[in-house]
């Protein structure tokens, strides 16, 4: 299967801004660690809403076809999808003492704390969130 120039172009593109993002991502990590081990939790709080955006902007980067199509014209909200793709996005940005604070009336609480404090499952998140805002504003053709 042949490809032509300006597909080739693309992916050679999206892959460089795909591992911008992945050492921009590693960078902030390491940063995070260091404000997570001095109790500083203000710029802890700023470094997990960093993370969380780069990797909001790596899974958006994962359906880059639906992207263009959506700045392409073929938008339409599917608002049920929409809400879940926002909730998704929200929740790793909560600062953590709003986190605990929330989180510490619920029954068996230390599981649901320590689950949203692990910064692989807020990355997942943070991507599943982009990942789903941009299906619940494509309108498949």
């Amino acid at each position: 299967m042949k490809r032509n120039v300006k597909e080739t172009a693309v992916i050679i593109a999206l892959f460089i801004i795909g591992f911008t993002l992945l050492i921009l991502g590693s960078v902030y990590y390491q940063k995070l660690q260091i404000a997570a081990n001095r109790l500083q939790f203000s710029e802890l709080d700023i470094y997990r809403v960093v993370l969380a955006f780069i990797f909001f902007l790596i899974g958006t980067l994962v359906e880059w076809r639906k992207v263009i199509g959506i700045f392409t014209g073929g938008r339409q909200v599917n608002y049920p999808f929409f809400i879940i793709a926002l909730i998704l996005v929200i929740i790793p940005m909560i600062p953590y003492v709003t986190m605990v604070n929330m989180i510490h009336t619920i029954p068996y609480s230390g599981i649901l704390i320590l689950t949203f404090e692990s910064a692989y499952t807020r990355s997942a998140l943070s991507m599943l969130g982009g990942i789903f805002l941009v299906r619940s504003l494509y309108r498949s053709m």
